[in-house]
């Protein structure tokens, strides 16, 4: 509770007070207010109000910091405009960083084309050339990358077929010697 609502309280307890003291004489015009009973409600309230200040004191006072950014002062204006640099530059090295991410994706994928063939001529490096870099053709170079994933994956199935063929020529050559072995016995 807020000093102000405690006095506001105080107040309109006196003002009762007063009220009633009002009522009581009009009334009762031919009888006289004691005196004592005025002095003891007005310590009663006394009483109250100093009880309401003490409460009030005793309270924890609530502190509300608050944060703004008045563009007046100059720190704020730094740190906005710095940011806004910051936040520019960084954006401008990410667009550079995939470029030259993509730069590199496309160079790998000639390098697997060109391994693909197992040799090249100038004029098929001018055509690879001319559809990574001056003619750019998403269409055709989907048609590389994917003859070259076919390419790849027949090497390894073909890979897999040899030494799937040497494992079973060492098995057999281990049949063979241990059938030699049983002859001899």
């Amino acid at each position: 509770m807020s000093n102000q609502t405690s006095i506001s309280i105080m107040f309109e307890e006196i003002k009762k007070g007063i009220k009633n003291i009002e009522t009581n004489t009009s009334n009762k015009p031919d009888i006289q207010m004691d005196l004592s009973d005025l002095k003891v409600h007005i310590n009663q309230s006394e009483e109250r109000i100093l009880n309401r200040l003490e409460q009030a004191k005793n309270e924890k006072k609530k502190i509300n910091h608050c944060i703004s950014f008045d563009i007046k002062s100059s720190w704020v204006v730094f740190t906005i405009g710095g940011l806004t640099i910051f936040l520019i530059t960084l954006l401008i090295f990410c667009y550079n960083l995939k470029q030259i991410n993509n730069k590199l994706v496309d160079n790998d994928l000639k390098y697997r084309y060109i391994k693909m063939h197992n040799h090249i001529d100038s004029t098929g490096v001018y055509k690879l050339e001319d559809v990574f870099n001056y003619n750019w053709n998403k269409d055709s170079i989907r048609h590389i990358k994917n003859k070259v994933e076919k390419f790849e994956f027949a090497v390894l199935e073909q890979a897999r077929h040899i030494e799937q063929a040497r494992l079973n020529q060492e098995e057999a050559n281990k049949f063979e010697e241990e059938a030699q072995k049983q002859k001899t016995k």
